[in-house]
């Protein structure tokens, strides 16, 4: 994770890099995958507000390649609904990567899939847009919450449903 005092701007690829001087990012990095640009700006806005650090991507395939070429997020932001890679074949192939797998994905969609059918695929939770900046920092911070009492005492926990849905993957 970058270090506490760097800030993060908008590169001409929709990406957020390195610079300044600010404590933005103290909370966690944010990866934020969604084709419509408004929704990016705005939750890319209100999780810079929140503190968080942010990395856009514009779909599932340009998100899998900056994965690739960046440290790894404290959680993924993913729409359903996008062009080249959509928001399940993106979540399927990081969940079958021992190097992305760890890291808790919650899905943000306007379509009907509701929060069951979210976990189901593997994602840790599902927020239905729009959405507002409060709500959205709630289920961020409930998501790390919940990853980092798994991390702390996985043998006093039932498998999570992304576990379930692995071991049936």
């Amino acid at each position: 994770m970058p270090s506490p005092e760097r800030a993060y701007t908008t590169s001409h690829e929709g990406s957020r890099v390195a610079g300044g001087s600010s404590l933005l990012g103290t909370r966690g990095h944010v990866l934020v995958v969604d084709d419509d640009s408004d929704v990016r700006d705005a939750v890319s806005a209100a999780l810079e507000d929140g503190g968080y650090a942010v990395t856009l991507a514009h779909n599932g395939a340009d998100a899998l390649i900056k994965l690739s070429q960046m440290s790894l997020p404290s959680l993924i932001l993913l729409d359903l609904a996008m062009p080249q890679l959509d928001g399940p074949d993106f979540l399927r192939e990081m969940l079958h990567d021992p190097t992305y797998s760890h890291i808790p994905v919650v899905v943000v969609s306007g379509t009907a899939l509701g929060r069951e059918a979210a976990v189901t695929m593997g994602a840790d939770d599902f927020l239905k847009k729009p959405l507002s900046p409060g709500e959205l920092l709630r289920a961020i911070e409930r998501a790390l919450c919940d990853w980092d009492d798994e991390a702390l005492a996985p043998t006093e926990r039932q498998p999570t449903a992304r576990e379930r849905a692995n071991r049936l993957g």
